[in-house]
């Protein structure tokens, strides 16, 4: 075993404890709090909580297919794998819904929640197009699969993007501040997870120039951003709902 891939994986277990650190200490605060503040405290702690679990199963089995390179993809192991990323993908649902109700005056966003909505919509098509799918004994189409992935991620994108600048743009001071600070901290999310996506893509079709301790060290600095991502998304987000007034 490599240097590169044990630092890989101290770094994963760190990042884990990290992640399990946060959701204690937000499931203490549900406690402290006023009824009112508890669904927005319980949707950061599902959103850390899916992180945590999705990227344990994808870490889990990189670990034990060597980051998908040792079995075939009709392996049922994938299922492993396919189930950390939608963990992963679903983990701001709920919260983009809390946020759409508390800090944004829009009513398309806030009465009717079109973000929230749009992603159902998406979820049911694609559940109905896997279970025909299965039923027929034919593989999902994967222009359906990219509809689905792009779909999602470019609607979250919008949500904590698009919106967010919009009220950095729209407000002063503190609002301000952490408004551009819940963008900083989803880019860096996003970012990072899109090009972790890349190399892992790279790796399983055989595409990766590099040696395999470059990969490792990529993925560790990958989790880092991430990690470090989430924490800034959590820390302005509370801010902002302590707030909850558009200046």
């Amino acid at each position: 075993m490599s240097y590169a891939l044990i630092f890989l994986d101290i770094c994963r277990i760190l990042f884990f404890i990290g992640y399990g650190i946060i959701i204690v200490f937000l499931i203490k605060q549900l406690g402290e709090v006023e009824d009112v503040a508890r669904p927005f405290l319980i949707s950061l702690i599902l959103f850390f909580l899916l992180e945590l679990i999705g990227s344990f199963l994808v870490w889990l089995f990189n670990k034990l297919t060597d980051f998908g390179t040792t079995v075939e993809t009709t392996d049922p192991i994938y299922f492993m794998n396919a189930i950390g990323y939608l963990l992963i993908l679903y983990a701001p649902v709920y919260l983009i819904f809390i946020l759409e109700r508390h800090l944004f005056q829009k009513s398309i966003i806030k009465e009717k929640h079109l973000i929230t909505i749009l992603e159902l919509t998406i979820t049911i098509v694609i559940f109905v197009i896997g279970i025909g799918a299965y039923i027929l004994q034919e593989p999902m189409p994967f222009i359906f699969v990219f509809v689905f992935l792009f779909g999602m991620i470019a609607l979250q994108s919008f949500f904590f993007l698009a919106g967010f600048i919009y009220l950095t743009i729209n407000s002063t001071g503190e609002y301000r501040k952490n408004s551009s600070l819940v963008v900083l901290g989803y880019s860096l999310r996003i970012g990072a997870s899109g090009y972790a996506a890349l190399i892992s893509f790279q790796v399983m079709q055989g595409l990766w120039k590099e040696s395999m301790n470059t990969a490792y060290l990529l993925y560790a600095l990958v989790a880092l951003v991430i990690f470090i991502g989430m924490i800034v998304m959590a820390y302005a987000l509370l801010k902002l709902y302590r707030k909850r007034e558009l200046p």
